[in-house]
């Protein structure tokens, strides 16, 4: 998650000096990146479905998706 999560900030920082010198081309390697990522999820889905299915859903998402306050996504972005 260390790793993740730093990446991400490396990429939006990365993006954001682009973004200065280009916006378009900001834009259009964003989206690159984006297809790209889409492609490779779903070929790894397409390769691991019977696992995929067998595994257990993350607590966090059955806490997310069952939980009976259906505005949790709310509290989260209003709840500073």
């Amino acid at each position: 998650r260390f790793l993740g999560r730093h990446a991400a900030l490396f990429y939006l920082v990365i993006m954001n000096h682009i973004w200065l010198l280009s916006p378009s081309f900001a834009y259009n390697f964003s989206e690159l990146i984006e297809f790209h990522a889409l492609d490779t999820y779903g070929e790894f889905v397409d390769a691991n479905e019977e696992l995929l299915r067998r595994l257990p859903p993350p607590q966090e998402a059955l806490d997310y998706f069952c939980s009976p306050d259906m505005y949790i996504f709310d509290e989260f972005q209003t709840g500073r």
